[in-house]
């Protein structure tokens, strides 16, 4: 799991700006995860590949 949250922090970093407001807690995942680490892994690493 370590290893996806890290790539999800470097992609926000990258890309967040300091004005923009925080999400809503709808939007926030409750870190209730159902698949397997390496699962997680490769969908976010697709996802973030996209962007």
């Amino acid at each position: 799991m370590d290893l996806f949250v890290k790539k999800c922090d470097e992609f926000v970093l990258k890309f967040v700006n300091d004005s923009e407001e925080i999400l809503p807690a709808k939007l926030t995942h409750d870190e209730s995860w159902k698949e397997p680490d390496e699962v997680l892994n490769q969908v976010t690493t697709g996802i973030l590949n996209l962007l």
